[in-house]
């Protein structure tokens, strides 16, 4: 019968059809065709005898969902992802621990949350209307970022640490003699980064120094861990992003952008007071320069 068929269907192809039981497949004489019933005897239909006039067997299509997170202290920098659902039941059991909001932008004020996403169906109704847009929100997430907070005191008593040591950067003989003139962006102050068209922070910089075609990113931590590194590595990405395609991106303040005209690499360095062997490690293997106290002041490491 139909339900045989799908079974055996679903055991030739399990690489291809991970993820989606044999229950979810349809069978029909012809694209397009009305799904025959599991019980369907075969030999009672006219087609499906021979290679000649098979049985067609579909597969429910994935659905790619793009998603927006917030992180940061005021939960107020943004990030978009996608994520990847085969079935109902796949989404079902990623919003068991986690919820998908609908959201709907307000100009001026907090956006506004108008459901939550329950079912595949729902996700992709949402995800086509204007001005609305899905939130990720992990509970997880949240705490763990609270507890970050708590604990980070020493490391967010860096306030003014950013423009220290951006201007530094800017006169270190060291990175002078590697990347020539150096010339602050914005002053040495920290820049945020916006997909153009949409409100919500993208990603931001604590600091941006010049050539004339490099963009040194300074990220400034009091004490740098080694996913301090790993995250100055991702903001990188994103900035190279940005130097590819300056038009698909805005500034604040909205100048900012004009000065990275011209540039094409993104060179990370890492700055604090504290640095531990091991984290040096870490960013020499990935590229980061690091720049610390020396006694005299802040100097990159040659």
């Amino acid at each position: 019968d139909i339900d045989a068929v799908k079974k055996a269907a679903k055991a030739e192809f399990a690489d291809e059809l991970a993820g989606v039981s044999a229950a979810k497949l349809d069978v029909t004489v012809c694209d397009g065709g009305k799904a025959l019933r599991a019980g369907k005897a075969v030999a009672e239909l006219e087609v499906g005898k021979d290679e000649d006039d098979p049985l067609l067997i579909h597969a429910p299509k994935p659905v790619t969902l793009t998603v927006y997170t917030r992180t940061g202290k005021d939960r107020k920098v943004v990030h978009n992802s996608t994520i990847t659902f085969a079935t109902n039941e796949d989404l079902k059991g990623f919003v068991a621990t986690r919820d998908i909001w609908h959201m709907k932008r307000t100009e001026g004020r907090a956006d506004e949350r108008l459901s939550a996403i329950t079912s595949l169906a729902g996700a992709v109704s949402a995800s086509q209307q204007d001005g609305t847009f899905l939130l990720l929100d992990n509970p997880a997430d949240e705490l763990r970022e609270d507890v970050s907070v708590l604990k980070g005191g020493e490391k967010n008593r860096a306030t003014g640490l950013e423009q220290q040591t951006t201007k530094a950067l800017a006169s270190d003989h060291t990175l002078q003699h590697k990347h020539g003139k150096l010339s602050l962006v914005n002053g040495g102050e920290s820049v945020e980064f916006k997909v153009a068209g949409i409100s919500d922070i993208a990603f931001e910089v604590d600091g941006l120094v010049r050539n004339s075609k490099e963009l040194l990113l300074n990220s400034v931590k009091w004490t740098p861990k080694d996913e301090d590194v790993r995250q100055l590595c991702d903001t990188a990405v994103r900035l190279c992003r940005v130097l590819k395609n300056p038009s698909d991106y805005e500034t604040v303040p909205e100048s900012a952008l004009a000065e990275l005209d011209g540039l094409t690499d993104v060179v990370p360095v890492l700055s604090g007071f504290s640095f531990a062997p091991s984290v040096k490690l870490v960013a020499k293997s990935k590229n980061v320069t690091c720049a610390h106290t020396d006694g005299n002041g802040y100097a990159a490491d040659q």
